[in-house]
């Protein structure tokens, strides 16, 4: 009994209250949100997003940037994106999408570096090398992980 009430009490200690957050206030009333990642300076939240956006936000809710990279015109295609980080210096964002298994690499600001169409199958998640010279995914339907040097 004695554990179980330390259990309770540390559940308790832990817990957020966020009643006093409000939530960001940009997204479409159907948009779907799959993936988040705060910036390492904690200055900037990027969402990844169903419809095929990302959006850059500060953590006041206030948005900064939407930007339509996993979305092609030609086809009016949306490719939902499942994952999204900042690199460790926080001054890069990856993105990958759950339809065409396509990463894309972003500068801080929102402008396209590169995109890297090698993967070929839905992007599970997408993750920097601590010392962000490496950027590995993980693939539905593959059993593998892609691995890039980005130097």
């Amino acid at each position: 009994a004695s554990q179980k009430q330390g259990v309770n009490q540390l559940s308790e200690q832990n817990s957020l209250d966020l009643s006093g957050i409000n939530p960001l206030s940009g997204l479409d009333p159907l948009a779907i949100v799959n993936s988040v990642s705060f910036s390492p300076d904690g200055q900037m939240i990027a969402s990844g997003n169903a419809d095929g956006t990302i959006k850059l936000w500060k953590p006041d809710g206030t948005l900064i940037k939407t930007l339509k990279g996993h979305y092609d015109p030609v086809d009016d295609a949306r490719f939902p994106l499942s994952s999204i980080r900042f690199s460790p210096d926080g001054q890069m964002i990856a993105s990958g999408s759950g339809d065409n298994g396509i990463i894309k690499l972003w500068k801080r600001d929102g402008t396209l570096i590169k995109t890297l169409v090698e993967c070929g199958f839905p992007v599970n998640s997408v993750s920097f090398s601590p010392d962000g010279k490496t950027l590995a995914a993980g693939t539905w339907g593959t059993e593998t992980i892609k691995v890039w040097n980005l130097n």
